[in-house]
């Protein structure tokens, strides 16, 4: 073969390869599939926000698309009538909501682990949970503050009744209340606690960093979906959990995506996450394994049997049914 006829057939192998690695590239952007994901202002969910503008998404076959839902009630609504594929950061007791309600939920990865990042803070005079008695405490019924509340007073021998009840609609309003000064306590979060604990007259009195795995952060989706798309939620779930890795790697950048996604101020971000622990996949496959200490298997049951004693379920609860460890296992 001459020089000449060597160097066309060069340039046609190239050629080729250079358009087989085009179409390949237009193939993949073309197969990339849409998961839209709820989230509230609650930066334990803000890994969101990392894996997508890092791209891991993108490289796991996924378009993101992220919407933004503060109510628990609107954002369970949503996951069952099909406007997001993912709940991102619910918690344990919405979990057993939705089998109350009949709904497939699975829980497929676990987003953080609240260590000080719930609790309950209010006037100084009140030096103990036994203090709340006949005091006016603001909460969001049927909410993960709900349930801290109620688990706290039943640890302590004390009955709800004994308490003056104020129920509002999220844990951001009882924890503007109780620094207004407008109640005695609030169940709230963070950055409300640490405000509160600030506020003259106010301290905190409860809060997680003594029950850090009681309130995980869950990723919650449809058994049905998860069982048509299992390779799309795979994806996912790898994407996630690179996005936890870059936090971990890079903490201060890592804040200001999330405040930039969430709308929130970057230094609200960075406290609140000091009060909240990132789980790793690592993490999660502990949290998984049914040997481990404080698996999510021993929780399930746990909040389930609790918020069954406590009237907001009438149903047994099957934790086989509600939590899915193949995508964390492999």
């Amino acid at each position: 073969m001459n020089k000449i006829k060597s160097a066309l057939l060069l340039t046609v192998i190239v050629s080729s390869t250079f358009l087989n690695s085009c179409d390949s590239n237009k193939t993949k952007e073309n197969k990339l599939t849409t998961i839209t994901v709820g989230v509230h202002s609650w930066p334990g969910g803000g890994i969101t926000y990392i894996a997508d503008k890092m791209g891991y998404f993108k490289e796991n076959g996924i378009n993101i698309q992220i919407k933004k839902i503060e109510n628990f009630d609107t954002k369970r609504a949503s996951l069952i009538s099909g406007q997001i594929d993912v709940d991102v950061a619910n918690t344990m007791d919405q979990l057993v909501i939705y089998a109350e309600n009949d709904f497939p939920a699975q829980v497929i990865g676990v987003t953080d682990e609240s260590d000080g990042g719930d609790g309950i803070a209010g006037k100084e005079s009140i030096n103990s949970l036994n203090d709340l008695k006949g005091k006016t405490v603001a909460f969001a019924e049927a909410s993960p503050s709900d349930f801290f509340l109620r688990y706290l007073l039943s640890k302590n021998g004390i009955s709800i009744s004994d308490l003056k009840l104020k129920p509002v609609a999220d844990p951001q309003i009882a924890g503007n209340a109780v620094i207004a000064g407008q109640v005695d306590a609030a169940v709230t979060y963070e950055p409300y606690l640490s405000q509160a604990s600030k506020t003259k007259g106010m301290k905190l009195i409860a809060s997680t960093k003594d029950y850090p795995t009681l309130i995980p952060g869950l990723l919650i989706a449809n058994k049905t979906k998860i069982d048509k798309d299992t390779t799309v939620y795979r994806g996912f779930i790898n994407a996630w959990y690179e996005g936890a890795a870059y936090y971990y790697a890079h903490k201060d950048e890592s804040y200001k995506i999330i405040a930039d996604g969430m709308g929130m101020k970057e230094s609200d971000v960075r406290d609140i996450l000091s009060e909240v622990d990132i789980q790793t996949k690592e993490q999660n496959k502990k949290l998984f394994d049914k040997n481990s200490s404080d698996n999510l298997y021993d929780l399930v049951k746990s909040i389930a049997v609790f918020w069954k004693e406590n009237g907001f379920i009438k149903k047994s609860v099957d934790a086989e049914q509600l939590l899915n460890p193949a995508f964390i296992n492999k």
